[in-house]
């Protein structure tokens, strides 16, 4: 009974782990997507790779060629505005798996989020 009952345990473990990663590899592949949309076709700007935009911005405050600061500092604000609903979504949590219940449905409304982003 205990050696069925390890055995049930390290399959959902490693069921948990593939789910996991699986959702990690659809949300970079996203990221990356939305990104080279968002740049070329939102003037210029990265929606998720911010140290692009704080190099364009540095560009920017050295009268160098770089998009309009307007469009970095609104990609920028929004890219925190993210971050902070994430964070209020992903309240630390005592978990039994890899990571909470609550990170797999940020990690999945990130992914909805991009899904549409791609759609329109």
């Amino acid at each position: 009974m205990q050696t069925e009952l390890a055995i049930t345990r390290i399959h959902n473990q490693a069921v948990e782990l593939r789910v996991r990663d699986l959702l990690l590899n659809a949300l970079t592949v996203s990221s990356g997507a939305v990104d080279a949309i968002s740049f070329l076709a939102l003037g210029k700007v990265f929606s998720a790779f911010m140290t692009g935009n704080i190099a364009f911005l540095g560009l920017r405050v050295a009268d160098a060629s770089a998009p309009g600061a307007v469009s970095l500092l609104v990609s920028m604000a929004a890219f925190a505005v993210g971050v902070y609903l994430s964070t209020r979504i992903v309240k630390p949590t005592e978990s039994s798996g890899m990571w909470s219940q609550r990170v797999t449905v940020a990690l999945g409304i990130s992914l909805m989020a991009h899904a549409v982003f791609l759609d329109v």
